[in-house]
């Protein structure tokens, strides 16, 4: 599955930059380069802010690990995208400060809404990015993360961050 990725992403990734770009004409990418590469499984796509540069890394192996095989593209790549458009227009606001909750709950909501209006057709699942295993343990399950996530807003803990927004959240 890694390898059929591999082999298209360029294409893939050509046709989705002619999107984003009629979308957002400002998007500079030669601020945020982007690079495919292994992760070795530890990340499905990262913004790594250096020196006035924002490159995108995105890892093949982890978006077939995190999404599937079958991984809407297009939304993963416009959700993306756009975190590098929002530090490129408004870095005080997309890089500073970045591990308290509430900015990164802000940040991640807006990255899913501007996916889920640049794919109209996606499902509810596709825009989630990772919809399937939320989907399957209910609307209940959502509140209650919902909640638990409201609890700590103004949190700064590693282990906040990652029990809600890293890969394998728990």
């Amino acid at each position: 599955a890694i390898r059929k990725l591999d082999s298209g992403i360029d294409a893939i990734w050509s046709a989705n930059m002619q999107v984003f770009r009629r979308a957002f004409p400002a998007f500079d990418p030669k601020i945020s380069p982007t690079y495919f590469m292994p992760s070795f499984f530890g990340f499905d796509a990262h913004l790594e802010p250096h020196d006035g540069v924002l490159p995108l890394f995105v890892g093949l192996d982890g978006i077939v690990r995190y999404h599937g095989a079958d991984a809407n593209l297009a939304v993963l790549l416009s959700h993306e995208l756009f975190h590098c458009e929002h530090a490129q227009r408004s870095p005080s606001v997309a890089l500073e400060d970045p591990e308290r909750i509430y900015k990164i709950l802000w940040a991640e909501g807006l990255a899913t809404y501007v996916s889920e209006r640049m794919n109209p057709k996606a499902s509810r699942l596709d825009v989630l990015l990772d919809g399937k295993a939320l989907d399957a343990r209910g609307d209940g399950f959502v509140r209650t993360w919902a909640k638990a996530l409201s609890d700590c807003l103004d949190s700064t803990a590693t282990s906040d961050y990652e029990r809600f927004f890293s890969a394998g959240y728990k």
